[in-house]
């Protein structure tokens, strides 16, 4: 490929993975289907690419053999291939896709998603202020550009790290740029103006532990998180802890504006977990709204597990989550070994954000989770490209003071 073909490649990849997050996109005639194409294409292309050069890495292994466990619970439970094949497309293709480019040119990969993120919050930001209620829908409901007012969060959370890492890795310094400062309000005006308090929170967390971590110049340890972020999954998830711990429950109530009860979360939480213990090996499998039936006081719903783990484990049960488990633990041993450096200080937190997320939201039907956890899975490559061109600068700097 020459430059500008590349240039064009990397746009209409990162627009597709991008639309693709989108719950009002996907759905419009046609374009869904074609956006599912392309991500087709983009994927064979990437994944031949790294056969011929060896390098599919272990992270992008266990990405396939994740969707390969989730096709077995699906044919064997849910049977909805046509939900299976473009989640796995999706998936696997913006795993692939990522692992292909930062072997070659991470820096400008973070570039071109970060433009093209930005143009996409932009025109939501816009179509909310100029249709408050949505396209259609009411309430929770209400259908935006980027969909349902709580999927605008991984968005802008995918946003602001790809813009920080293409500053982080293109200048010497770690330097903000003024583009970054931008996402972070254009950010913060999305969520606020649709008051998604679970957007304000996570976007705020993550921020600060940027902060943090290059006050300190120590990044977290992703491995501690795990072990911190099961307690809290089975303490509040399965022994609803919140009621009895004041801090959470002022936290909950007070700060977010939220019930105990998650917004009725805990009976849906609560039926996931009855469905789960009934297929515990291998699930259910894909489905393309939910496959939960949650008894509620006034009504009956069939609605997803409103938690990734749980979620997880409803679709593909121990095995698939297993797999996800150890995918987390690559990308825990991707930025361990990428120790004391910025750039890694950055993926760690918002692998972080991410997790909050998913604490009471769906996040892996979205390509957005896997171009973001496969960026921090090949962060050391971010790492190298930036020191190699360190090194040059360095080089031709010492050349030129030796002629004069």
């Amino acid at each position: 490929m020459t430059v500008k073909k590349h240039t064009m490649f990397l746009y209409i990849a990162a627009i597709c993975f991008t639309a693709s997050s989108s719950a009002f996109i996907k759905g419009l005639p046609v374009i869904g289907q074609v956006i599912n194409a392309v991500e087709c294409v983009i994927f064979i292309y990437c994944f031949l690419m790294l056969i011929k050069s060896r390098r599919v890495n272990t992270y992008t292994w266990l990405v396939i053999l994740f969707y390969v466990l989730l096709g077995v619970s699906t044919v064997l439970g849910t049977k909805e291939y046509f939900t299976y094949i473009v989640y796995a497309i999706q998936g696997i293709g913006a795993t692939v896709f990522i692992n292909y480019e930062f072997n070659r040119y991470p820096v400008e990969t973070a570039k071109v998603l970060r433009n093209v993120l930005m143009c996409f919050i932009l025109i939501n930001l816009f179509m909310c202020i100029l249709f408050p209620g949505g396209f259609y829908g009411t309430g929770n409901t209400a259908m935006f550009f980027l969909g349902y007012r709580i999927a605008f969060t991984p968005f802008i959370i995918a946003q602001v790290f790809f813009s920080l890492l293409y500053d982080y890795a293109s200048k010497a310094s770690d330097k903000i740029s003024i583009f970054s400062i931008a996402s972070v309000v254009v950010g913060f005006m999305s969520v606020l103006i649709k008051n998604v308090s679970t957007g304000i929170v996570t976007l705020a967390a993550v921020l600060g532990l940027v902060a943090i971590c290059k006050h300190r110049k120590k990044q977290f340890n992703l491995y501690y998180f795990y072990i911190i972020y099961a307690v809290i999954f089975v303490g509040i998830v399965i022994y609803n802890i919140q009621y009895h711990i004041p801090f959470i429950s002022y936290f909950l109530v007070d700060v977010l504006g939220k019930s105990l009860t998650f917004d009725h979360r805990t009976t849906i939480w609560l039926a996931t977990i009855k469905e789960f213990l009934e297929k515990p090996i291998l699930g259910y499998g894909l489905t393309g709204g939910g496959g939960v039936l949650v008894k509620f006081e006034y009504r009956i719903a069939t609605l997803s597990a409103h938690n990734q783990i749980l979620n997880l484990m409803w679709e593909g049960g121990v095995v698939a989550f297993s797999v996800f488990a150890a995918m987390g633990l690559q990308i825990g041993r991707a930025l361990k070994r990428a120790h004391n450096n910025n750039i890694s200080y950055l993926a760690c937190c918002f692998i972080i954000g991410f997790f909050v997320m998913m604490f009471t939201e769906v996040q892996m039907t979205k390509a957005l989770i896997f171009l973001l956890f496969a960026a921090a899975a090949n962060i050391q490559k971010v790492i190298d490209d930036k020191e190699e061109r360190l090194e040059v600068f360095r080089r031709y700097a010492l050349r030129t003071h030796n002629n004069t």
